[in-house]
């Protein structure tokens, strides 16, 4: 399956049913998006990053957003519609999104502030599909990314960097599973938190 026809066969499939769950231990919040929201604000991105910083096919995001973030998955999602690449380092890039004051988009911190990319339209297309062998994350292919789908699961991931996060989140989601994100975590919560969300697979780096 290609990266940018993920969102639109998961909205095609069940546009309600939950895609990205996000928690924040330090700050309390707790954030479920659908499917639709999650493409939603993809396509408000990839209009912003077309339409605003003229980035072409083949060009390279900086995405320094926290790892696990649900803002984070759909901005990877909003570059590869348009056949660029993500970056979650600091390479030369062609855009840069952040939530530090720096960058040519700052994303606010809390879930619910108001986003510079509401006033961008819903939708986005025809996505543009990149080829195999060309780049879709920190120097990987798009090959590389999606090498295969797996069995349809809700996962969680509790400690994972940037690149581990989008990449877990892509296969899951290309099988129409759904991800729960964790910041700042109190591993004190993690086995209710997986009873209560339903979660079929825990990925941490720490036992916990």
């Amino acid at each position: 399956m290609k990266l940018a026809r993920i969102l639109p066969r998961l909205v095609q499939r069940d546009a309600t049913a939950p895609a990205v769950t996000y928690y924040d231990d330090a700050s309390g919040e707790r954030i479920e998006l659908s499917a639709k929201v999650v493409a939603m604000w993809a396509s408000k991105g990839s209009h912003w990053l077309t339409d605003e910083m003229l980035v072409d096919p083949g060009g390279r995001v900086h995405l320094d957003l926290p790892a696990r973030h649900w803002r984070t998955i759909y901005w990877a999602f909003a570059v590869w519609s348009i056949g660029a690449e993500v970056s979650t380092t600091e390479a030369d890039s062609d855009a840069t999104v952040s939530m530090h004051g720096v960058g040519d988009l700052v994303e606010p911190v809390a879930s619910l502030a108001a986003s510079d990319l509401a006033g961008f339209p819903d939708q986005f297309g025809p996505s543009i599909e990149a080829a195999p062998d060309d780049l879709a994350l920190d120097g990987r292919t798009f090959a590389d990314v999606l090498p295969a789908v797996p069995a349809s699961e809700r996962v969680m991931l509790v400690d994972t960097d940037a690149g581990e996060t989008l990449r877990i989140a892509a296969s899951t989601l290309a099988a129409a599973g759904s991800v729960v994100l964790v910041r700042n975590e109190d591993e004190s919560r993690r086995a209710r938190r997986v009873l209560d969300e339903g979660v079929d697979r825990v990925v941490s780096v720490s036992p916990g």
